[in-house]
């Protein structure tokens, strides 16, 4: 009877240490899905003439957001803020949690590394990396612009529209692509404007799909250059 007792002892114990772990583990960032899409590499140029290297963010998630300084869709939103207060409010994060890895006590807070990098993307045909520097100095905008005017990058990605974004996952999965939100006019009341990526964002901080992972774009349509 007590090597029974003991038996069912030892058993509650490690039910109960499972289910404490299992939180955490559900929290760690998911594995490749070979189902998914993925993140294509490049390299491109930004505004200010330097390299910008896709997988030195690996780990990371990402956002590609194409963009073009002289479509009215990709202005009403710089001149709003979307983008920028996007990346500002998630740079570390979901604001409000907790770090998952504090300091040991007795040492100092190392400096928060950041887990969101934004980057926009700029496929028209004209653009260049001087009208990308011009368009982040009028837009005060903090994070690179980068120079595809060749196309090569859009298309790798099949981006439609400016704007178009894609967040991609730290595993290198496509978390989610298309409009920014469901407002293309710009008319929508604030409680009924749903920002599609500031949700995708919440669920891959956290390591969870997406309530929905693709929508339909909108905005001006990506001039490409003529494929030689």
């Amino acid at each position: 009877m007590r090597h029974a007792l003991l038996a069912l002892a030892v058993a509650a114990l490690l039910a109960a240490g499972a289910l404490a772990v299992s939180p955490a583990r559900a929290g760690r960032p998911p594995r490749p899905d070979p189902d998914k899409p993925r993140a294509r590499a490049f390299v491109l140029t930004d505004q200010n003439g330097e390299k910008v290297i896709l997988s030195r963010f690996q780990g990371l998630v990402v956002v590609l957001e194409w963009m073009n300084p002289d479509c009215p869709f990709s202005r009403r939103h710089y001149e709003e803020g979307t983008f920028k207060d996007l990346a500002k409010t998630y740079k570390y994060g979901i604001p409000g949690q907790p770090d998952p890895q504090p300091a040991p006590r007795g040492r100092r807070q190392k400096k928060k590394r950041p887990k969101v990098i934004w980057l926009a993307v700029n496929s028209t045909y004209n653009g260049s990396v001087e009208a990308n520097k011009k368009a982040a100095q009028e837009f005060a905008v903090p994070y690179p612009i980068l120079d595809d005017h060749l196309g090569k990058v859009g298309r790798l990605y099949g981006a439609k529209t400016t704007p178009h974004v894609f967040v991609i996952a730290p595993n290198g999965n496509i978390w989610y692509h298309g409009a920014i939100d469901n407002d293309p006019e710009g008319t929508a009341e604030a409680d009924e404007r749903v920002n599609y990526v500031q949700k995708a964002l919440e669920a891959v901080l956290s390591a969870k799909e997406p309530d929905t992972p693709q929508t339909q774009p909108y905005g001006c349509t990506i001039k490409y250059a003529k494929q030689r």
